[in-house]
């Protein structure tokens, strides 16, 4: 429950506090709103004890929310368009799906389990948090625990709170401007403060009753409600405080003080506090100030650097020299009374370090202070007091982060571009930040940071943005990368293993003037430990990624698979290590391994003595009493199928087993055994949950399985750093088991370019015999270090041979490999790779293998611009594995792919009938947004220019009806208006202009509306319902259009009339030069005083514009109906078809078209 959540986060890291943001990789589809409904941004977060929903509407709006029949309603007075996939990764704690409800007002959440509720507003925000419940367990439930935990020599259970000797009471004080809560505790404690909202979490380092008296029964002013809880290691209090107010929190000697100020009134500064409290306090954590996203108020006052909270002595970690192997991987912690110290690291042959370069200086790693954590402790990500300060860099797709010290700046750098607010992030940074500058760089984002020396940051995910928690220790990862020098390779190289590198960045120091190379990495808190010194280059110690510092110019730093490599054309000065250290430090042959199972008497020596054994054990099962003794008949039974790989049959006696008594399975052996069971039989879930057994820590075999499973699951980086130390636990198992697992401790080594660990268990698997499908997986990761070292011909060789071999899987990676290689090697182009990737489409179904296969297949279309084959294979893989930790990625791909057809002008390079069609297919890639509308605007603007008009307006309508509203969705309507009446649909130009209208539109589209509704009535032959519409229009446009009407109506006086009107307003004016425009309005008016047989006006407008007329297109027609040719005989029934050629000039729609053809559908408003 949560009170043991935080025990756990307390149990041997007493001075510190984690906060994780939970990561999912559940997909729902967004809720599609109508027409009308608000777009509503979703924000989340994941706490201690409730997960929390905000509804950032942009004002007020009634909701009610309840839980009914394990739902989570949500109901607004106003629809509601949102995306609630975020909701659903983060909390799926909590939440199984989301359903948008059918009237568009509501959305339901099917809920994971039974929580509490609590909603309230935060401005116009609607914030909805689900509480865990913790419902106290029966005495005799209770008791029976005890006394199985002191069967098995484990600890005994918590006490209740009651039993706790230390009472402390919490007391509060009502001010004018403020209400102060003071903690008084007996002896001082270090504690820290989470805001979440409007939500206050105080958690303290020890165990406590808090008794909150009448602040829980009648909260005082700007509380809302208060609650506490406790455990062995800790103790929480949690306030729920007014919307907006303002917190300020320091130690006062032994009380904590918490100050809750109303939100229009301004911080005070500390130097308000009592002089007495002032002079005992010994360290203040700051306020919380907003990060670049979310998190929350203004700068505090001013305040010492040195009032920050520093490292109690007590848990200052001496100064040592590195461990000869990294720490073992976070695993659930050991309860408090059975943490043991950390053993001291391991020391270098007359302590010092092993230089790994020739003629290198002495010291050649030189660690940093590090904190010793107990036996079997989780990882922590902070390691001292927080500073109170945290950033958040938000971001729409996953982005890569490097953070490290340099020449006393704080490096900041994102594998993704953008240009943050420097002032709002130096605010944000509180007291701890006094300066920010960006670096310019067209691929990244680069931040130095001028921060306090001895506070730096704590990287952590929140979906896809970073947040970085300061705290006062030195620059520190989790997880530390380790360096593998190979001097064996081609020229040598230098590997960091670490999955998902991202980009290589060159940038200039300012500062020091010489060059570093940055390399983000995705994974939070990977980082180096210690700084190494090479002969070509440095590595700096980083708090998250790796960063370089080339002392040669032509190193080359690659993100490569299995990490990040460095390199030189010319070579790298690297040597060899001495074997025995190899022997020691990589291998961790000469030491012993803790373990639990001792398989060697089960064993079988052939397949002829397996069932006269199996017979004897059951015969012991069956001619057993009930009871104990008939339990250890079974286990006998359980050991046998296990050590001889008959996986299927041990589960089911292991189930047996379980039914009978479940306290069976509370034993390190038990949880092994069915663990190893489950994972042989792919049931890696299964298998994950029995070695997370708290019996397992500290134990080295626990620790093994524990890292075969996330070397399936994928986590390599971790797998390969912990098997390195550990993998040899298999030489104490039988052939049965030691060669499928050999098989993935070899392939995590060299999926991390560990060569020499690779090699090693890959020699020792040949020795032990494997089958034919084995001997095939050994030759296939052979080829892959042939690969590795430069040897390409031979890996093509070894992939050729194991393609044709009798593994259908081993044939599958080998097959692919291979095709990969030659495409890289250029013995094939992109489409050969693609025939070939296709044939093996079918060859490999159902898990990671197909789901990579299926991506790659489909990136490999996009890049040969097949971008139908390209999008259809990508979906297909989104679609099949919508469970896929990966599959976000997917989506997200073919969303980039689709924007970059629509909105960078590559579908210019398909046919209009083509770009239509995939458009139409991948409807669903459209961004919301402006984005999308952008999007669909340029593709009507193309499809309008081919006289596609049908599927124009199919484009443009959906706008109408489902995407716009107000003045944009007006606009739209008028284009969609006239792309009918250039269909020759005047009724359907007339329901656009209806549904579109909207009141105090601005006088252009006002205008233009009125233009097309007069045309539509023209073209139904309604030309009196025009003239009426147009009686008060004096533009051009308009006059235009009513001498459109006389000339249908052949009333060419009137049309005359209309046609000289039309020169005024166009500015047409004698003896002065014309546009083509204002030449075909002569032309217009030339035509219409002929048919009127007015040739005085033919004569005075032959005077007026005849020479400016010669010099225009339309020169040869003025000439024959205006010049002197018209004295010559030329009648009126001539006219019509000498001026066919010119009859587009004529009409009102001739200017759209016009305008159409030179700036599109979207440049006529």
């Amino acid at each position: 429950m949560a009170s043991d959540a935080r025990t756990r986060a307390w149990t041997g890291t007493a001075r510190k506090v984690l906060v994780r943001a939970a990561l999912g990789a559940v997909l729902a589809p967004a809720a599609l709103g109508s027409a009308f409904a608000d777009a509503v941004p979703i924000r989340v977060g994941s706490h201690p004890d409730y997960g929390r929903i905000v509804f950032a509407w942009s004002q007020p709006v009634p909701y009610r929310a309840e839980i009914q029949g394990g739902r989570l309603v949500v109901a607004f007075e106003r629809e509601i368009e949102a995306d609630y996939a975020q909701a659903l990764r983060i909390l799926r704690r909590y939440l199984k799906d989301a359903a948008p409800g059918a009237d568009g007002r509501s959305v339901s959440f099917a809920l994971a389990g039974d929580f509490g509720l609590r909603t309230f507003r935060n401005d116009s925000a609607v914030v909805v948090d689900l509480l865990d419940k913790a419902p106290a367990r029966p005495a005799a439930e209770a008791a029976q625990t005890k006394d199985r935990a002191q069967a098995a020599k484990e600890p005994p259970a918590p006490a209740a709170p009651a039993s706790i000797a230390e009472r402390v009471r919490v007391r509060a004080g009502i001010h004018s401007d403020k209400t102060r809560l003071v903690i008084d505790w007996q002896a001082p404690v270090a504690y820290a403060l989470d805001r979440q909202g409007d939500t206050l979490t105080l958690f303290f380092d020890r165990p406590a009753s808090l008794e909150l008296g009448r602040i829980a029964t009648n909260p005082p002013p700007r509380v809302l409600a208060a609650s506490a809880e406790s455990s062995p290691a800790s103790s929480v209090l949690t306030l729920a405080i007014a919307p907006g107010a303002v917190v300020n929190h320091f130690l006062a000697g032994t009380r904590v003080v918490v100050d809750i100020l109303a939100a229009d009134l301004p911080s005070p500064s500390f130097a308000e506090a009592p002089a007495a409290e002032a002079a005992q306090t010994k360290g203040r954590a700051l306020d919380s100030p907003p990060g670049l996203g979310v998190l929350a108020p203004a700068r505090p006052a001013a305040r010492p650097a040195d009032a920050l909270p520093s490292r109690p002595a007590a848990q200052a970690a001496p100064r040592t020299e590195p461990p000869a192997a990294p720490a073992a991987r976070a695993q659930p912690p050991a309860p408090a009374a059975r943490a043991q110290p950390a053993p001291p690291p391991a020391e270098t042959p007359g302590g010092k370090p092993v230089s790994l370069v020739p003629g290198a200086p002495e010291v050649v790693i030189r660690e940093h202070e590090a904190p010793s954590q107990a036996a079997g402790a989780a990882r922590s990500e902070a390691t001292g007091p927080p500073a109170g300060v945290t950033l958040r860099f938000d971001w729409d797709r996953p982005a890569g982060l490097a953070v490290f010290r340099r020449a006393g700046a704080l490096w900041v750098v994102f594998d993704r571009p953008s240009k943050p607010d420097l002032d709002r992030l130096r605010d944000a940074g509180g007291n701890v930040v006094r300066a920010v500058s960006q670096i310019p760089h067209e691929g990244a984002t680069i931040l130095r940071l001028d921060a306090v020396a001895g506070i730096n940051p704590v990287p952590r995910r929140d979906g896809l943005s970073w947040l970085l928690e300061f705290y006062r220790q030195p620059v520190e990862a989790a997880n530390r990368l380790d360096v593998n020098v190979q001097p064996q390779t081609r020229r040598g190289r230098v590997l960091v293993p670490v999955s998902e590198a991202t980009t290589v960045f060159a940038v200039t120091d300012p500062e020091a003037g010489d060059n570093l190379i940055v390399v983000p990495t995705l994974p939070a808190s990977y980082g180096m430990a210690y700084p190494y010194e090479f002969a070509h280059f440095a590595l700096l110690p980083t708090g998250q990624g790796v960063a370089v510092r080339p002392r040669i110019d032509n190193l080359q730093v690659r993100a490569v698979p299995q990490g990040v490599e460095i390199t030189s054309p010319d070579g790298l000065a690297l040597s060899e290590v001495p074997p025995e250290a190899e022997a020691q430090i990589v291998f961790g042959l000469n030491r012993p391994l803790s373990r639990v199972l001792d398989l060697d008497k089960w064993r079988i020596a052939d397949q002829a003595s397996f069932v006269p054994r199996r017979q004897r054990l059951q015969l012991d099962i069956a001619q057993a009493k009930p009871g104990e003794a008939r339990e250890r008949a079974r286990l006998d039974l359980i050991r046998f199928f296990f050590t001889n790989g008959f996986a299927a049959e041990a589960i089911g006696v292991i189930e047996a087993a379980v039914a009978e008594r479940a306290e069976v399975a509370n034993s390190a052996e038990f949880r092994l055994i069915r663990g190893g069971t489950r994972f042989l039989m792919g049931r890696i879930a299964e298998a994950r949950e029995d070695f997370a057994d708290k019996n397992l820590d500290g134990l080295d075999e626990g620790l093994f399985w524990r890292s075969v499973v996330e070397a399936i699951s994928g986590d390599r980086a971790y797998a390969a750093r912990e098997l390195r130390r550990v993998g040899s636990i298999i030489r104490f198992y039988p052939r049965a088991l030691a060669l499928p697992l050999g098989l993935i401790v070899a392939e995590t080594a060299v999926d991390l370019g560990d060569f020499k660990v690779a090699v090693f268990y890959l020699e020792s698997l040949l020795a032990a015999g494997p089958t034919p499908p084995q001997r095939a997986h050994v030759d296939y990761l052979e080829g892959r270090i042939f690969e590795l070292t430069g040897d390409f011909d031979k890996a093509l060789e070894k992939w050729e041979a194991v393609g044709k071999g009798p593994d259908r899987l081993a044939s599958f990676r080998a097959t692919r490999d291979r095709i990969e290689l030659r495409l890289k090697l250029e013995q094939i182009d992109r489409i050969e790779a693609i025939e070939a990737l296709e044939n093996l489409r079918y060859a490999w179904r159902g898990d990671d293998m197909e789901f990579a296969h299926l991506r790659r297949l489909g990136t490999l279309y996009l890049e040969a611009e097949d971008y139908r084959e390209g999008l259809r294979t990508l979906r297909q893989a989104a679609t099949n594995f919508r469970e896929h930790a990966r599959a976000p990625e997917v989506t997200l791909q073919m969303a980039d792919a689709f924007t970059s057809l629509f909105l960078e002008d590559e579908a210019d390079k398909l046919s209009p009938v083509s770009a239509i069609a995939l458009f139409e297919e991948f409807r669903e890639l459209t961004p919301v947004g402006g984005r999308g509308d952008e999007m669909i605007r340029k593709l009507a603007d193309r499809l309008t220019k081919v006289d596609l008009l049908d599927r124009a307006a199919e484009l443009l309508r959906g706008q109408v009806e489902f995407r716009l509203k107000g003045v944009e969705r007006t606009r739209i309507g008028n284009q969609l208006a006239l792309v009918y009446l250039l269909d020759r649909k005047p009724d359907e130009a007339l329901g656009a202009l209806r549904l579109t209208d909207e009141p105090d539109l601005p006088p252009d589209l006002a205008a233009q509306r009125l233009h097309l509704r007069a045309k539509a009535l023209m073209a139904k032959g309604d030309g009196a319902a025009a003239l009426a519409a147009l009686k008060d229009d004096k533009s051009l446009d308009g006059e235009l259009l009513k001498a459109e009407v006389y000339w249908e109506a052949q009333d060419w006086e009137r049309t005359v009339q209309g046609l000289q009107r039309v020169l005024r307003e166009a500015k047409a004016e004698p003896r002065r030069p014309l546009t083509k425009a204002q030449a075909g309005y002569v032309f217009n008016l030339a035509v219409a005083l002929t048919l009127a047989g007015n040739e005085r006006g033919v004569a005075r407008l032959r005077a007026e514009y005849g020479e400016a007329m010669a010099r225009s297109e339309l020169a040869q027609g003025f000439e024959l109906i205006a010049g002197q040719s018209a004295l010559m005989g030329v009648g009126r029934a001539d006219v019509p078809a000498e001026v066919k050629e010119v009859q587009g000039f004529q009409t009102f729609l001739s200017a759209y078209k016009e305008r159409l053809r030179e700036q599109g559908l979207s440049g006529i408003n």
